[in-house]
């Protein structure tokens, strides 16, 4: 029985960078909202947690704009193990199950299985339809030098994890 392991790194596209100048006036609105919180004074619509978080990805759009690197794709990976006719493959981070679902139905072995969180979470990675919607798996999807990835994420997951099944 043939037996395959492999990694596949590859990247995830999202947002493109703000101009320096609204990178800026966003990290300098987080910062005030978050010294409110911590004031305990309320702002509507945004907890400690959120406002921490919305301050972490502001100050990574400025630094990426600061340092000129290229951010304009979320490194990540596939796992695959393979083992006879059967296929386990799996990502770091909390995927759509119908990113899954795109890959095991277009699998070139007999069984394939979907495993997520593989050594690791890089967030959610939700369905581009889901975009719309908003909601928390939208905020909280994976993110780059404080930019989200982009509904065209799901199409580059899917290639690229047929790909290294292929």
């Amino acid at each position: 029985v043939r037996l395959v392991s492999l990694r596949h790194e590859f990247g995830l596209p999202v947002e493109a960078l703000p101009p320096a100048d609204e990178a800026k006036a966003a990290l300098e609105d987080a910062e005030e909202k978050l010294a409110a919180i911590e004031a305990g004074e309320p702002v509507q619509g945004l907890s400690e947690w959120h406002a921490r978080r919305r301050l972490r990805h502001a100050q990574a759009r400025m630094d990426a704009i600061e340092s000129d690197e290229d951010v304009s794709a979320r490194p990540t990976f596939v796992q695959v193990l393979a083992l006879g006719d059967i296929a386990l493959f799996g990502w770091p981070g909390e995927v759509f199950y119908e990113i899954g679902w795109q890959v095991i139905e277009r699998s070139p072995f007999a069984v394939t299985l979907d495993v997520t969180h593989v050594n690791g979470s890089i967030g959610y990675v939700p369905i581009a339809s889901a975009y719309a919607e908003g909601g928390y798996e939208i905020t909280a999807r994976a993110h780059h030098q404080g930019l989200g990835i982009v509904p065209e994420a799901e199409r580059v997951l899917v290639a690229e994890t047929l790909g290294a099944l292929a």
